[in-house]
């Protein structure tokens, strides 16, 4: 898969799940646990693996008073000792 396809195929993933969060959130995540869960282990690491990214990349944006918590949060992950998600 080329740069371009990923980049196609995670907007659109991103799109569903952007729409989804307009409901329950807590919901969404306990469905998404559960699908999660069903995974490939390897795969379920490397989900972890990028929602810790994620928030590193994520602490650094602006933000305003709607998202504060949540660049706040993303900072207290990027303060966590002992994040390496070992591949195996």
């Amino acid at each position: 898969m080329t740069h371009e396809e990923l980049k196609q195929k995670i907007e659109n993933v991103f799109d569903e799940l952007d729409t989804c969060l307009n409901y329950d959130d807590k919901q969404v995540a306990e469905i998404f646990k559960d699908k999660l869960v069903r995974t490939h282990r390897t795969l379920q690491q490397n989900f972890w693996r990028t929602v810790y990214n994620i928030a590193l990349s994520y602490k650094d944006t602006n933000h305003d008073p709607r998202n504060e918590d949540s660049v706040r949060f993303c900072k207290k992950i990027a303060e966590l000792e002992d994040t390496y998600f070992s591949f195996i």
